[in-house]
């Protein structure tokens, strides 16, 4: 399945070195707060899906985003990327 997911570029930076990243609380836009709304699909997540190690989920769209039309909080002067993924069915 294919999704895309707008990031910035310190998430596309780590791909090339590690092959899986996961999402930090601490480097979230929330900083450590983490909504509600958020931190109850995490705990879906993890009553759902058969070995979810309980990891933050990454926000993704199904069909490719247009970069005109959907903006994304990042810190002044972040550069954003959009990264297109191939996930195992499974996942």
């Amino acid at each position: 399945m294919r999704v895309w997911t707008i990031q910035p570029l310190q998430v596309w930076e780590a791909l090339h070195f590690r092959p899986m990243v996961y999402a930090s609380p601490k480097e979230a836009k929330y900083g450590d707060h983490i909504p509600r709304a958020y931190q109850w699909l995490q705990d879906q997540l993890v009553r759902r899906l058969t070995g979810y190690q309980g990891h933050l989920p990454w926000w993704a769209y199904c069909r490719k985003p247009d970069l005109r039309r959907h903006r994304h909080v990042l810190r002044k002067g972040a550069t954003g990327v959009r990264l297109e993924l191939e996930l195992a069915e499974e996942s």
